[in-house]
């Protein structure tokens, strides 16, 4: 988002779920790779809201799409990000003996589709009626949720829409079906707070610590996994 008249509410909520997504993974990587079962136990406990938080951040990442100066520009670099993730965890952590953390289509594949998606046709989807836009999505996205995982496939490469082979495993997926449509329903929302003058309590920053988490969201999102790993190595080696 631009920083003019940045709206310091919706860093804050970014930064919540990023604080909250770190914590989840600090959860299972302690529990997973050092045995610590009262780790796997928060991550177990904490893993039904885990949905939560990341509808929220996708749901947020469909907002701030009416206040970038460029969505095609930003998908793209995310894009880029996200295949490079994703080339690294499947050939290179493998061999370092990290076989279950493959991302094959994960929350920054979604999001970088998402805003391509919306650059493609935004001045299609501007002149859709918000309110009838975000019904769609609303309906699009419980009929996608609950049929898409039941149609049962054979091919490995239809995993990006949500159709999964027996096979399939990604450690971080978020399929375009059903997540897609939420990622559409915050772009109708954004255009709906782009045209109001809020209150000044959405522009004041409440908890600084969130609001610098949300502006910093993607470095902490790419950080955070190997800055853990390097704990736990050394953790390890003591």
């Amino acid at each position: 988002m631009s920083d003019r008249r940045r709206i310091a509410l919706l860093d804050e909520i970014r930064g919540f779920c990023i604080y909250c997504m770190v914590f989840y993974h600090a959860f299972y990587l302690l529990g997973l790779l050092l045995q610590l079962e009262f780790c796997m136990k928060l991550f177990r406990f904490f893993e039904p809201v885990e949905f939560l938080f990341a509808s929220a951040f996708i749901f947020i990442s469909g907002i701030c799409t009416q206040f970038s100066r460029s969505v095609l520009r930003r998908g793209l670099l995310l894009l880029a990000i996200a295949l490079t993730l994703s080339a690294i965890s499947i050939l290179l952590l493998p061999k370092l003996g990290y076989d279950s953390f493959q991302d094959r289509f994960g929350i920054l594949h979604l999001l970088s589709a998402g805003m391509l998606v919306y650059a493609a046709g935004r001045k299609a989807f501007d002149r859709f009626p918000v309110l009838w836009g975000a019904v769609v999505c609303v309906i699009l996205y419980v009929v996608t949720a609950i049929l898409v995982p039941r149609v049962p496939v054979s091919v490995s490469w239809l995993f990006p829409l949500g159709f999964c082979a027996k096979n399939f495993y990604s450690a971080d997926y978020f399929p375009l079906f059903p997540h897609l449509f939420l990622f559409m329903l915050g772009t109708f929302a954004g255009r709906t707070i782009r045209s109001r003058e809020l209150s000044d309590r959405f522009y004041r920053v409440h908890v600084h610590l969130f609001a610098w988490c949300g502006r910093y969201s993607l470095w902490i999102y790419l950080l955070h996994v190997p800055i853990l790993l390097i704990i736990i190595q050394f953790i390890e080696r003591i």
